[in-house]
């Protein structure tokens, strides 16, 4: 395993912030995170289900075949949606 060093982090000095400030202000973005969460582990779950429905082997390829596509896509689009916009990005990954 490797692991880097990192700096010691510092005890905050600044005002603390109320707990549900903090989360009125993060909700959008954890409901994105756990919607695409969501979508990827209904996926997973059933594409086994599918093959064995079907009699079919190869199960594991599959599944791994997808999260590898999903990690690829996450490298090489990731930065897609801080460019042109998330609801572009989402729009264009719905259309057929």
């Amino acid at each position: 395993m490797i692991a880097f060093p990192v700096a010691p982090v510092l005890k905050h000095e600044g005002q603390q912030q109320a707990f549900w400030r903090v989360i009125g202000l993060i909700w959008q973005p954890g409901l994105a995170v756990l919607l695409q969460g969501v979508g990827f582990a209904a996926i997973g779950a059933f594409v086994s289900l599918d093959f064995a429905s079907k009699g079919w082997q190869g199960t594991g390829i599959a599944l791994s075949c997808f999260g590898g596509a999903f990690v690829l896509m996450r490298l090489v689009a990731g930065h897609l949606p801080d460019r042109i916009g998330g609801s572009r990005i989402a729009m264009a990954s719905l259309a057929p």
